[in-house]
């Protein structure tokens, strides 16, 4: 099952792009790295920046350099361990800040939102034209 969205990238994502040719470290969360432009983010940051996958899953080449991390299993679970071997205040940073997206979990309306901005096709094929 593949998840697409049909709301357009900003300008801001394409205008910032080549920015990731001078990052000191890519982080990637929760992804299967299938989905283009975002497949091939990976492969702009220079040789020697550390890429760093926290996912269930392998993802695109992520695991082939050498300063490449992969962390498997679930993200929250993964995030709450690297924050507490950073200090409890980044333990208490994570909680404020996970509180703080609680009121958003249950919005109403929220849900019926976004199912209106995704497509879900069992085929993997993008959307059809006239739901562009």
């Amino acid at each position: 099952m593949v998840i697409t969205r049909l709301l357009q990238l900003p300008e801001r994502f394409h205008k910032t792009i080549g920015l990731l040719r001078n990052a000191d470290l890519l982080i990637i969360m929760g992804t299967s790295l299938k989905v283009h432009p975002f497949a091939t983010l990976t492969q702009l940051v220079p040789e020697g920046c550390p890429r760093v996958l926290i996912n269930l899953d392998p993802a695109g080449d992520i695991g082939t350099r050498p300063d490449d991390v992969v962390l498997l299993g679930k993200s929250d679970d993964i995030v709450r361990e690297l924050c507490k071997e950073l200090g409890q205040d980044w333990v208490d940073e994570l909680d404020a800040l996970w509180k703080e997206t609680e009121k958003y979990a249950h919005v109403e309306g929220a849900e019926a939102e976004v199912k209106q901005n995704l497509v879900i096709s069992a085929e993997g094929k993008v959307p059809r034209p006239e739901l562009e």
